[in-house]
């Protein structure tokens, strides 16, 4: 079998980065490339210390954009040479909230009633309408920043105008559990099922949850690939809220997912392992030739 250089890039050298290390070099050749030496490459324009490197994945996309705007058109640079994982144009949209929401709801996927607006007006227009409405950063991981407003919030017009604008006002809809469902090549690698154990109205892994293995049902197959697909994701974890029977509303897409409740409850998942396969395999069949 070919073996590939695999060069990851995050912020740090974390868990999640650590191990997918380990796992591409087990195959073949293994690299940390920081962001910083990556920044510094792109503004030099010499691409020689990645010749080499034959595929690419990112971690921590949203620390990076954060840490240093000019990481995406480093990134972009560096696609030229080398194949990534999820492209960093796939990256920024999945990240967006008000980017990815707009680009489900055209397609036809059910999203929860939402509305992005700099107008105060509007807002409370739209939260008295709706009722119940989730305030949420554009992005934003681990559910940071979120805050409920209800039509009777006390002050809501007032409490609208500290937040900056614009607003992302997204319908909360009643439910027992949520679904997170990893995909590596539009196939579905694990479910998990997340019950709220407080009156909070968050189920990410900041929160006290209950959490167990779910099931893939053909629909939620042919969901997740077709959400890859429209967003050409090699891998993600798609947050979906379960509001009916199999009526599946879509709240998140994680271009950059972690997996770290997958090990928990899935301990015989390896989804790291997992990753580099699909590299392999899309290399294999001349995915940048």
């Amino acid at each position: 079998m070919t073996s590939y250089t695999v060069g990851i890039i995050s912020p740090t050298l974390g868990w999640g980065t650590t191990q997918l290390l380990q796992s591409a070099a087990k195959y073949g050749r293994a690299v940390y490339i920081s962001p910083g030496e990556l920044v510094s490459a792109f503004l030099a324009d010499s691409r020689t210390n990645y010749q080499q490197v034959d595929a690419i994945i990112v971690k921590g996309f949203l620390d990076l954009l954060e840490s240093d705007p000019i990481i995406l058109k480093a990134l972009i640079w560096l696609s030229d040479q080398a194949f990534f994982i999820n492209t960093p144009e796939a990256l920024f949209y999945s990240s967006s909230k008000i980017v990815s929401t707009s680009i489900l709801a055209q397609y036809g996927f059910l999203v929860p009633r939402t509305l992005v607006t700099s107008d105060v007006r509007c807002a409370v227009d739209f939260i008295q309408r709706v009722h119940t409405v989730i305030s949420k950063p554009d992005r934003a991981k681990g559910g940071r920043g979120q805050l409920l407003f209800q039509a009777d919030t006390a002050g809501l017009g007032d409490r609208l105008l500290a937040l900056p604008a614009p607003y992302y006002l997204q319908e909360y809809l009643p439910h027992t559990r949520d679904l997170r469902v990893f995909v590596i090549g539009g196939d579905i690698a694990g479910v998990l099922y997340r019950y709220r154990q407080t009156e909070d109205w968050r189920t990410n892994r900041s929160q006290p949850i209950q959490v167990e293995p779910g099931v893939a049902s053909p629909q939620l197959k042919q969901l997740a690939l077709a959400i890859v697909n429209l967003f050409d994701l090699g891998v993600t974890a798609l947050d979906l809220i379960e509001a009916g029977k199999q009526a599946y509303y879509m709240v998140d897409i994680n271009g950059c997912p972690g997996w770290a409740l997958f090990q928990t409850y899935m301990p015989d998942l390896d989804i790291p392992a997992l990753q580099i396969h699909y590299i392999y395999d899309k290399l294999s069949k001349g995915a940048f030739e």
